[in-house]
C-alpha cells in the first residue's frame, strides 16, 4: 500500500494548475504512482496538451498507452525527420472521432496517407476552434507516386479546402501554408489567421472576406511594380500584424499610409527591403506612437552611416518605448526580437555593428555558432581555408569569447572535425553545447587525429562519411561521441555501415541517412516493408521503431532513410 503524499492535501484545482506547467509525458513520469489520490486525479484530468513534435518514441508510446483521447484538448502531430511515421503509428492507436474535447490541432509535415485520413474525419471534432497545417512539402514514401507529385498536391489541396469549409463555422484560429486552400467564403468567425506566401491581391481579399480579424501573419510575394497596391490595404479591426514583403521595395510613405489606416493596431512585426527612408526614427515615432510592440527587420539598399541611428536614440525610443535598434551588414533591425541567434566566428570579427544600446547585449540570444565563412559552396570552403592561414584560431577564439558568452552556445558548425582541436579549451565552458555539425567529409586522416578525444555532451551529430575505410571511421566516431541521440548522415554507401551506427550509438533516438551510391537502388518492396532494410540490427531486433524511405523530388537518385527508435 502506498503512503500518503504531499499532493494528497492539495485541492484538485491546484494540482491541475501544476500539471499545466508540464508536458504530457512529464506529468505521467513525475506524478504517476505517487499515491492513489494522485493517480485518480491523473485519470480524471481532462486538459492534456499533447505535443508530439520531436518527442522520443518511448515518451510517445507512454502517452498513447496512458492518456485517453477524451482527456486531450490540444494535439500536435509531426512526421518531421526526427519522428518519421509518427502519424501512421498514432492512427493505429486512435480514431479521430474519439477526441471529443479536442480544441486545437496542429499537423506538421504529415504523410499523405495519414493526412488524407485525418482530413476526412476532421468534421467529427465538434469542439475544434484552432487548426494549423504546417508543411513545406508532402511526404510520399511510395516511389510510384513521386512521378505524379503535382496531381497529389492538387488532390491534397482539394481535400484540405473541403475540410476547412466544413470546419469554418467553428474555427476562430487558422494557420495555412497556402492561400489557395482558403475557401472563398465569408469567414466572419475567424479572429486569427496565419498564411504562407500570397500576392497583394490575395492579401486584399483576405482583409475584405474576414471583417473581424484580430491578428494576421502573412508573407506577400509580388512584383515590385504592384507594390503600390499595398497602400489600399486596410483592416480597421486588426490589432496584431506580422507582414513579410518579398520581391518588392517598400518605402516609408507606403508604411505610413498603411499604419494610419490600421487605427486599432497594437503589435507590428515587419520584414521588408527598401531605401534609407526606412531608417528614419522620427518618422517612425509619428506612426508608431500608439503601438505597444514594434519589431522590424529591413534590408537597406544603400549603405548607412552611423549618424542614422541618432534618430532612434531619443527618449521616445530608449525611455518611453524601450525599443532598441541595431544596424549590421545592410540590415536595420530591432533588438532583442531580431537579435542574431546564429553567429559566425570570422564575420563576428570582421563586422562591427552599430547599436542604440550596449553592444554586449546584441549577442545575448546567440545559441548557434559557426566557424565557417560559408557552408553553401566550394568557394566558401576555399575562403575559409585561406582565412585560417592568416588568423591564429586561438587568438580569434579569445576575441570571440569577449563578445559572446560561450556558456549559452547550444549548436556549433565546424568546417572540419579537426577544428575541435582549437576549441578544446572552450568546451568545458560550453555547458549547453549539444549539437555539432561537421561540413567536410570525415576521412581516416581526420579521425586518427581525434581518436583520443571524447565529447560526451554532444546529443545531435550531423556529418558526411568518406566512402573509404568507413568501418574504421565509424568506430572512432562511436568513441568520440558516445551519447549521440540524434544522428544525420548526409552520405552513406553501405547498409552495414548504417546498421553499425544504429547499433553503436546506444542512446540513439532517431537517425537519418542519405545515400547516393548503388546502395540507393532500394528495392521497391523496402518502401512498404522497411524493416527488411533493417534486418541484421541487434538493437532494432529488441526495440520497436518506425522507418521511412523517401525519394527526393529534385534528386530522385537519392534516398533518405529515416528511423525513429524506442529507447533501450
Amino acid at each position: 500500500m502506498r503512503t500518503a503524499s504531499f499532493f494528497d492535501f492539495l485541492p484538485v484545482e491546484i494540482m491541475h494548475l501544476i500539471f499545466s506547467y508540464f508536458q504530457s509525458h512529464e506529468i505521467l513520469l513525475s506524478f504517476s504512482n505517487t499515491s492513489n489520490h494522485v493517480d485518480s486525479v491523473l485519470r480524471s484530468y481532462a486538459s492534456y496538451k499533447i505535443n508530439f513534435k520531436s518527442i522520443s518514441k518511448s515518451h510517445f508510446d507512454l502517452v498513447c498507452r496512458r492518456i485517453q483521447p477524451s482527456q486531450i484538448i490540444t494535439l500536435i502531430l509531426s512526421d518531421a525527420d526526427d519522428t518519421p511515421g509518427q502519424s501512421a503509428l498514432f492512427l493505429t492507436h486512435f480514431r479521430l472521432e474519439q477526441f471529443s474535447q479536442l480544441q486545437s490541432l496542429r499537423l506538421i509535415n504529415i504523410e499523405f496517407d495519414s493526412l488524407t485520413s485525418i482530413l476526412l474525419n476532421l468534421h467529427h471534432l465538434q469542439r475544434l476552434h484552432s487548426f494549423t497545417y504546417d508543411s513545406k512539402t508532402i511526404k510520399i514514401h511510395s516511389p510510384n507516386r513521386i512521378h505524379n507529385y503535382s496531381d497529389w498536391i492538387n488532390q491534397l489541396n482539394s481535400s484540405l479546402s473541403k475540410a476547412i469549409v466544413r470546419l469554418m463555422p467553428q474555427l476562430n484560429r487558422l494557420s495555412l501554408s497556402n492561400f489557395t486552400i482558403l475557401p472563398t467564403m465569408s469567414l466572419t468567425r475567424l479572429r486569427h489567421l496565419k498564411m504562407g506566401i500570397t500576392t497583394i491581391d490575395e492579401f486584399r481579399t483576405i482583409l475584405s472576406e474576414i471583417p473581424y480579424l484580430h491578428s494576421l501573419s502573412i508573407s506577400l510575394h509580388d512584383e515590385a511594380s504592384h507594390s503600390e497596391h499595398l497602400l489600399l490595404s486596410s483592416h480597421m479591426k486588426l490589432k496584431h500584424l506580422t507582414l513579410k514583403i518579398e520581391n518588392s521595395q517598400v518605402s516609408m510613405d507606403q508604411v505610413e499610409q498603411l499604419l494610419l489606416k490600421l487605427i486599432h493596431l497594437t503589435h507590428l512585426e515587419l520584414y521588408a527591403t527598401g531605401h534609407n527612408d526606412l531608417a528614419n526614427g522620427n518618422r517612425w515615432q509619428i506612426v508608431s506612437n500608439s503601438l505597444t510592440v514594434l519589431n522590424f527587420k529591413f534590408k537597406i539598399l544603400e549603405t548607412l552611416t552611423k549618424e542614422i541611428l541618432k534618430s532612434f536614440c531619443t527618449s521616445f525610443w530608449l525611455v518611453e518605448k524601450r525599443w532598441y535598434v541595431a544596424y549590421e551588414e545592410d540590415y536595420l533591425f530591432t533588438v532583442p526580437h531580431f537579435a542574431p541567434v546564429d553567429v559566425n566566428f570570422f564575420q563576428l570579427q570582421q563586422h562591427v555593428p552599430w547599436t542604440t544600446f550596449d553592444k554586449r547585449m546584441l549577442y545575448k540570444q546567440a545559441t548557434k555558432i559557426s566557424a565557417m565563412l560559408s557552408s553553401d559552396d566550394i568557394l566558401g570552403s576555399l575562403l575559409d581555408s585561406l582565412f585560417r592561414r592568416f588568423y591564429d584560431p586561438n587568438i580569434l577564439l579569445r576575441i570571440i569569447a569577449t563578445k559572446i558568452d560561450m556558456c549559452q552556445i547550444q549548436q556549433m558548425t565546424l568546417l572540419s572535425l579537426t577544428d575541435i582541436e582549437y576549441l578544446k579549451l572552450y568546451f568545458p565552458r560550453m555547458s549547453d553545447l549539444q549539437k555539432l555539425s561537421i561540413a567536410e567529409e570525415i576521412n581516416i586522416d581526420l579521425v586518427e587525429q581525434m581518436r583520443d578525444y571524447r565529447m560526451k555532451q554532444i546529443r545531435t551529430l550531423e556529418c558526411c562519411l568518406s566512402t573509404e575505410n568507413t568501418s574504421y571511421i565509424i568506430e572512432i566516431l562511436l568513441r568520440l561521441f558516445p551519447h549521440v541521440k540524434h544522428l544525420y548522415v548526409s552520405s552513406i554507401s553501405s547498409k552495414m555501415d548504417m546498421i553499425r551506427l544504429i547499433d553503436g550509438f546506444h542512446d540513439l533516438s532517431n537517425a537519418s541517412f542519405k545515400t547516393h551510391s548503388k546502395f540507393g537502388n532500394i528495392e521497391q518492396r523496402w518502401y512498404f516493408e522497411p524493416e527488411l532494410l533493417m534486418y541484421g540490427s541487434r538493437r532494432l531486433a529488441k526495440s520497436t521503431y518506425t522507418c521511412r524511405l523517401n525519394s527526393l523530388l529534385d534528386e530522385q537518385s537519392s534516398i533518405t532513410i529515416q528511423i525513429w527508435i524506442e529507447a533501450q
